[in-house]
């Protein structure tokens, strides 16, 4: 008779290595069936490469679109989906962790950062450009001059009519439009211009930018509400094409008494009232593709995109020269 040390001799060798190679087997089939499953969610991103979302304001379109057209152009290997929506939505999604990374018009509040903290991630904060709400209205109006009282009058209901606001003005209501309920050009007049504690005036809320100048175009008796990046590139054929449609409303700066437009150097010298700071808010635990897209926005390249598209860069300097205006721009 013969004896071994291990149950049944070889046979028990066998089974012990047929068990091991069902359970490699095993595994390899749950692997390949998780990757047909999640596709490219599976992929690890690199700050140049691979797949994630992110959520934007969309009165920061024209600017976004510009940089992501560079970016991924530079980087081919590197796809970021972005979602435009309401400022709040944007930032919901963050929170949600719906999506890597929001860019926005406000930093996160406290309360925000408290369910960040409550989940231990630290969300970044990353400034890249100087952009203005811009008031746009009719092209054949003659009323293009507003005051910040009388703009706050607007917004709390006590001015209704056009004679409220404008010397000569008619006895015609005013309506105000914006791109989108949660805008962030009405939550920025509300909020930080005028912290007001709610908008008692009436206000059109529309789907787009676009939309709100096709609108203006449309309607003698309104005032378009916009993100300064859908007027300010000259050199952007669509910008261009808007600018036959709308007249852009002067603000006047309490600072001098001078009345002014969102408009590059204006914004640079802080002349300009309603002006406001453009974030990139990047919740990333590790290095990843959001990382790169947020190192790209703050570099020389992306800022020098922010530059034409006539916003003002947040990271690089600004060289201004003083020129007088002209009669057209008087």
């Amino acid at each position: 008779m013969r004896y071994s040390d291990t149950p049944d001799g070889e046979n028990y060798r066998s089974k012990v290595m047929k068990r091991i190679g069902l359970g490699i087997l095993l595994l390899a089939f749950l692997a390949s069936c998780q990757q047909k499953k999640t596709g490219n969610e599976t992929d690890i991103d690199t700050p140049t490469s691979g797949k994630i979302t992110g959520s934007v304001d969309e009165t920061l379109r024209p600017l976004i679109d510009a940089e992501l057209f560079v970016f991924q152009s530079e980087y081919k290997r590197a796809q970021i989906e972005v979602q435009y929506k309401p400022e709040a939505e944007a930032i919901q999604d963050l929170i949600d962790g719906k999506t890597r990374f929001a860019i926005t018009t406000r930093k996160l509040s406290e309360e925000e950062k408290k369910i960040f903290e409550q989940d231990q991630i630290r969300p970044r904060e990353v400034k890249i450009a100087i952009d203005a709400v811009a008031l746009i209205t009719h092209p054949a109006s003659k009323d293009t001059q507003l005051t910040l009282d009388k703009l706050q009058g607007l917004l709390e209901g006590k001015y209704k009519l056009s004679k409220d606001l404008f010397p000569g003005g008619s006895d015609q209501p005013v309506q105000l439009v914006v791109d989108n309920q949660g805008s962030s050009t009405i939550r920025h007049l509300k909020d930080s211009v005028f912290k007001l504690n709610k908008i008692q005036g009436s206000v059109f809320a529309l789907k787009s930018g676009e939309e709100v100048i096709d609108y203006v175009n449309k309607n003698k008796n309104s005032i378009g509400l916009i993100g300064a990046g859908w007027i300010s590139d000259r050199d952007d054929s669509t910008a261009n094409a808007f600018l036959d449609k709308f007249k852009v409303v002067e603000i006047l700066s309490k600072a001098d008494g001078e009345y002014y437009k969102p408009f590059q150097a204006y914004l640079a010298l802080r002349s300009y009232p309603l002006h406001r700071t453009v974030y990139y808010l990047l919740r990333e635990p590790r290095t990843g593709l959001g990382t790169g897209f947020s190192n790209f926005l703050a570099s020389d390249k992306g800022q020098r995109i922010v530059l034409k598209s006539g916003l003002v860069p947040a990271t690089m300097p600004v060289r201004l020269i003083k020129v007088k205006k002209t009669e057209r721009e008087r």
